[in-house]
């Protein structure tokens, strides 16, 4: 290498070196200016991921503890205890509870205090029906769109309407219910025993 080439090569290298060292003043500069908002964007993103996951765990352990009370409830429907624990943690999950009690034993007044899970509000207007035999409140199920239950509300309508030997209005009823439904081989049944009938 000539003498040149080296000059060259050094300053080539003192300039990299300068420029690196240069960065480095900049950084330090930027990072003493700005020394307190750092520390303290570190420190909101430490304590907002230990916060997440101490509210992640402690819903955890709440859905635990709501389903434990759930499975207790199931056996013992009437400990105000548990029934006190789960209308704190859960209160959709205790109109589950009153539901199936309700059902369990053919309690009209308890079904008629669900309100506040549409879905299971659905099913405890229709086993009101049933059990009251109310044609109108079956044919409120029925003609709701966004009901579940609205083939069968409409089936054990015109079921009613057989025992009451009103057949001709059994028989539209019948018709409503969709040849593509689940209760088709029912509804075929009916009509089927519908036609010894006037």
């Amino acid at each position: 290498m000539s003498i040149k080439e080296n000059v060259d090569y050094i300053k080539e290298e003192l300039s990299s070196e300068e420029k690196f060292l240069e960065s480095s003043v900049k950084v330090e500069r930027f990072y003493k200016k700005h020394k307190i908002k750092i520390i303290g964007l570190v420190a909101v993103l430490v304590l907002s991921f230990v916060g997440k996951s101490i509210l992640d765990y402690t819903d955890y352990k709440d859905k635990v503890r709501a389903n434990e009370t759930y499975l207790r409830l199931l056996n013992n429907p009437n400990n105000t205890k548990d029934i006190d624990i789960l209308k704190k943690l859960n209160p959709k999950l205790l109109e589950v509870v009153v539901y199936q009690n309700a059902i369990k034993n053919s309690n009209i007044d308890k079904l008629q205090q669900i309100k506040n899970v549409p879905f299971i509000t659905s099913l405890a207007e229709y086993e009101i029906a049933i059990l009251k035999k109310d044609l109108n409140g079956l044919n409120k199920n029925s003609l709701e769109d966004s009901s579940l239950l609205k083939e069968l509300a409409s089936l054990n309508q015109a079921l009613l309407l057989i025992e009451k030997n009103r057949i001709k209005e059994a028989k539209i009823i019948i018709k409503s219910i969709p040849t593509d439904s689940n209760l088709n081989q029912i509804v075929k049944n009916i009509q089927h025993y519908m036609i010894t009938k006037k």
